[in-house]
């Protein structure tokens, strides 16, 4: 049920196969808050009889458990979910940054994105954080990289181009690296008002895990 990458996910499916075992790759899709609430969402990859049999579990665990395909479908879309993520939070910061330091007032600027729907649903609860000037860690940063560098892994094998991805991880592992100082820190997604004080990604980061993974690979374009 981890984040791992879709051909990982079609080795040990295939391996498993060869002893007549069923594996399904089933990543879930939601910070801790939403797991202690019950809201998780999953994304399964798999042989479809054994996703219907597993169904009843997976509907324990989450709100929803949505079948994809075959094995690795879970993994890619659970890569496609985290690509919306992290370039949506990207996106809220650098507006909001840019709204407030226009000289937008901070309540109204929030209040409408949030009253007129504009961006992801997901981003109500950033919105929020904006408005109070609070930033509850929410999910570490050394996954967000890993995540980041799987995405742009698969994408180089595809292959496809994912330029804004690739932007926005660099952006944001830069950021990280300028927050780290000896022990865990909250890290910052982006760097808005006041050098990053106000928008900060919620999460903490684990120094030495987080910053000793492989360099990101360059994704060629068309």
């Amino acid at each position: 049920m981890s984040t791992v990458s879709p051909s990982l996910s079609r080795r040990m499916h295939d391996l498993a196969l060869e002893k007549g075992v069923f594996v399904l790759d089933a990543p879930v899709s939601g910070t801790t808050i939403v797991a202690e609430q019950g809201q998780l969402v999953i994304f399964v990859g798999g042989d479809k009889a054994a996703y219907e049999a597993c169904l009843p579990v997976l509907q324990v665990l989450s709100r929803a458990a949505h079948y994809m395909g075959p094995a690795g479908s879970g993994a890619t879309m659970k890569l496609c979910a985290n690509t919306l993520l992290g370039l949506g939070i990207q996106a809220l910061a650098e507006a909001v940054a840019f709204g407030l330091k226009a000289g937008l007032q901070r309540e109204r600027l929030v209040e409408s994105p949030r009253r007129h729907g504009s961006g992801f649903p997901s981003q109500k609860s950033k919105l929020d954080n904006v408005l109070n000037e609070t930033y509850p860690p929410a999910f570490p940063l050394r996954l967000m990289f890993k995540d980041y560098r799987l995405i742009l892994d698969t994408a180089m094998g595809l292959p496809t181009a994912m330029p804004a991805t690739a932007a926005g991880s660099a952006s944001q592992r830069g950021r990280a690296r300028a927050a780290v100082g000896g022990r865990q820190r909250r890290g910052f997604f982006f760097s808005g008002e006041n050098h990053g004080a106000d928008i900060e990604m919620n999460a903490r980061i684990n120094p030495p895990a987080a910053f000793g993974q492989p360099r990101l690979p360059r994704v060629p374009y068309p």
